[in-house]
């Protein structure tokens, strides 16, 4: 053999690709080293879709977000971010539940508003039943003033709108937190935010009854206002009834009838104070 055959069957031999058998021997002298894995999740929102017909069509998520956690309970109630997801809520939120407080039957309440209850609803519920009892009731109040022919000039009653305010926030409040107190005592389960959101829009019957008193008829008046008090109440008793049927019957029975007819109850005071009979008053 010449020099140069040996000199190029040694530089072939470098170029040469191992055998599976010298492959195998030489990765069974490194050190194993389990794989690792970090657990990520990554949801279908967190994909942006383009087209820009080069790269595939998605781009990489975002970082996620830090959210620091506070700890839940009724000890942060001084604390505005507490009330914070009680008053989150849009108009399509509102008109929906006000909605549901007149039309009870069908899907429960609870399960509607389920699960964010809120608190600005049912306070704006209250504060436009105050005005419009208090605006009718004028309305009425000086229709009829006219029709009678009163000799003295009529006068606004600035009472209604103390006794108004006076009676209907603390009734949602006060009524809910006795329910609330009422029903955790037998273990029924419904949360305080649950029930005023209940009541507050149970409330809800009564506005369009404080509209159409407007007339200055007796007899509509009161036919409107007990159809208000119908519907606020059969509101209130049937939103209730799947979660305190479970009581025996007797504790079920007293649980129901007395918001129930708390709640009936108030409907002929709002029609007996607010709409009563304009009499002229004489003249000294």
């Amino acid at each position: 053999m010449s020099t140069e055959e040996a000199e190029g069957g040694n530089e072939q031999s470098i170029f040469e690709t191992p055998t599976e058998t010298e492959a195998a021997a030489a990765t069974t002298d490194l050190p194993f080293q389990p794989a690792q894995f970090t657990s990520t999740e990554l949801h279908l929102e967190d994909v942006k879709i383009v087209s820009d017909g080069f790269n595939g069509g998605f781009n990489a998520p975002p970082a996620p977000k830090m959210v620091e956690e506070e700890p839940q309970g009724w000890h942060r109630f001084y604390k505005i971010s507490f009330y914070q997801p009680y008053f989150n809520m849009n108009t399509q939120d509102i008109l929906f539940r006000c909605y549901s407080g007149l039309q009870p039957f069908g899907k429960n309440f609870f399960d509607r508003i389920s699960p964010y209850p809120d608190f600005y609803g049912p306070f704006w519920v209250a504060t436009t039943l105050i005005v419009s009892l208090v605006a009718c009731s004028s309305i009425s109040s000086r229709a009829e003033h006219w029709h009678l022919g009163c000799p003295t000039e009529w006068a606004f009653d600035f009472a209604k709108v103390s006794v108004a305010s006076w009676f209907i926030y603390p009734y949602l409040s006060l009524c809910s937190l006795g329910l609330y107190i009422s029903q955790r005592y037998y273990n029924v389960g419904l949360s305080l935010p649950e029930l005023m959101c209940l009541y507050g829009y149970s409330l809800t019957g009564y506005i369009p009854a404080a509209l159409a008193s407007i007339l200055p008829f007796s007899w509509l008046q009161w036919m409107v206002f007990i159809l208000g008090a119908c519907v606020a109440t059969v509101s209130l008793v049937w939103s209730l009834f799947p979660s305190i049927s479970k009581l025996e019957w007797k504790k079920a029975l007293l649980l129901l009838l007395i918001p129930g007819a708390l709640q009936f109850l108030i409907g002929l005071f709002f029609k007996a104070y607010f709409f009563g009979k304009t009499t002229c008053p004489q003249l000294s």
